[in-house]
């Protein structure tokens, strides 16, 4: 059996591979705060930059490429993430589920001094897709899906390589295919978690996935196998920078 010390270096020769940058680092492609000068630092920093797409208009999203490439160049390397939308519009239960969100959050809201959040729909996905291939991006990136075949097909032919996050165990499966696939704990999101699902299912399809137990857990691996020299990067949506902490702290 392949050690892990192994395995981390193989995933790391082939991310490398595949983005074609110095370090393996690179930024979580969150909406509304991985901008334009978030994804240049990261690529300042010889990591892959990804550029936050999914809320950006097609004119937005051209522009901040073109913001990207002004700031590092026209060569450097880095990312372009959008949002797959879902196959199927949302049903009449998961609208009231939106609107019980919303109003669950007014009280929050007007505590803070903030105006109530509405849910606005995302830019058409085609167009943004489109800007992608006019631009001839180096790399992309997606979220919450994998992309269908024929924009997968559309993505070889320009020679663009993509890559996914799996967050449920079909889009572990649909990730297959692409050039470099993200595990992510199970985590409720977007869709209610109903513990129907577990790291240890993605990991069985994923040949090669560490599965940790819990925060500790992942501070624990790192101390017994990380090297002087080595890049701990932490990304999650959720309390993963307290695991960082335990590393230092250990």
């Amino acid at each position: 059996m392949q050690s892990i010390e192994n395995q981390i270096r193989e995933r790391v020769a082939r991310f490398l591979e595949v983005t074609g940058v110095r370090l393996p680092l690179m930024n979580a492609p969150m909406a509304e705060v991985a901008g334009s000068a978030l994804t240049v630092a990261v690529c300042r920093a010889g990591g892959l930059g990804i550029l936050a797409g999914d809320e950006l208009s097609p004119e937005e999203l051209a522009e901040s490429i073109d913001e990207v490439r002004r700031l590092v160049g026209v060569n450097t390397r880095f990312a372009v993430n959008l949002r797959v939308p879902p196959a199927k519009s949302p049903t009449s239960e998961d609208r009231e589920c939106q609107r019980k969100m919303l109003s669950a959050l007014e009280d929050l809201a007007a505590d803070l001094g903030l105006e109530a959040g509405t849910l606005e729909p995302l830019p058409d996905f085609d167009a943004q897709f489109d800007v992608l291939l006019q631009k001839r991006v180096p790399l992309v990136s997606v979220t919450f899906g994998g992309l269908r075949e024929e924009y997968d097909d559309r993505l070889k032919q320009a020679g663009i390589a993509w890559m996914g996050t799996a967050t449920t165990l079909r889009e572990a499966k649909v990730l297959r295919a692409a050039d470099q696939v993200v595990l992510l704990p199970i985590m409720g999101g977007r869709e209610k978690d109903d513990g129907g699902v577990k790291s240890e299912d993605l990991a069985a399809k994923l040949p090669g996935s560490v599965v940790v137990s819990g925060l500790e857990g992942a501070a624990d691996w790192v101390k017994k196998n990380a090297k002087k020299g080595d890049l701990v990067v932490c990304m999650s949506c959720g309390d993963l920078y307290k695991a960082a902490d335990m590393m230092v702290e250990k």
